[in-house]
């Protein structure tokens, strides 16, 4: 079997992004953070590759070199860019005050467990935190702390899958698939928007 999987990437003040969308469901699947675009994508081949040996599918990565000219792109990227920034909170298309369901995303990766953690976390309010034994006991499994670290640490879905939010029961930052550093930034830029939009 073979797959078409488009990718481009966008900027933010915050960081570099790169976004894949899934051609023949139109949904996002991937998304990175980081400012060095070859590594972004380097690293993407390599999930893929991993990915094909346990699906038996050849993925092909194809550049979208202008998301204006591609409709399902811009509207992928124009809704991921809407959850960064917390736009259209309150409205009744959102589905839950962390912004997530906002966009139209699928898991191509990770395990049942994976998903269910990370299911979990797109339920963590915007600016909001969690820590990993909370999310253990969120789905009735509080002795796998360990194992819901390392669900966040496999996550592919940055921002979408908000693993910035989940932090060890010490209060510290934490790791980072994409840095301590971005963890923070995105954690106090949450903090400031949604002190500026009185969000509750």
């Amino acid at each position: 079997m073979e797959e078409t999987i488009s990718y481009s990437f966008c900027e933010h003040e915050l960081t570099g992004i790169m976004l894949m969308m899934r051609v023949k469901s139109g949904k996002l699947v991937y998304a990175s953070l980081g400012d060095e675009e070859d590594y972004l994508l380097k690293s993407a081949e390599q999930d893929f590759q991993r990915l094909s040996k346990k699906t038996h599918t050849k993925y092909h990565l194809r550049k979208v070199d202008s998301t204006a000219h591609n409709e399902e792109f811009e509207k992928i990227r124009k809704q991921y860019i809407s959850v960064l920034e917390f736009e259209d909170v309150g409205k009744e298309e959102s589905e839950s005050s962390s912004g997530q369901k906002a966009v139209d995303y699928e898991f191509m990766f990770g395990t049942p467990f994976q998903r269910k953690v990370w299911t979990e976390l797109t339920k963590v309010p915007f600016g909001g935190t969690v820590t990993y034994g909370q999310i253990a006991a969120k789905i009735a499994l509080p002795k796998a702390i360990r194992g819901v670290g390392t669900a966040v640490g496999q996550n592919k879905l940055a921002i979408v899958i908000p693993c910035h939010r989940c932090l060890p029961s010490d209060g510290k930052i934490g790791k980072f698939r994409w840095g301590s550093n971005m963890k923070q930034k995105l954690l106090l830029h949450e903090k400031m928007l949604k002190k500026t939009q009185n969000v509750e």
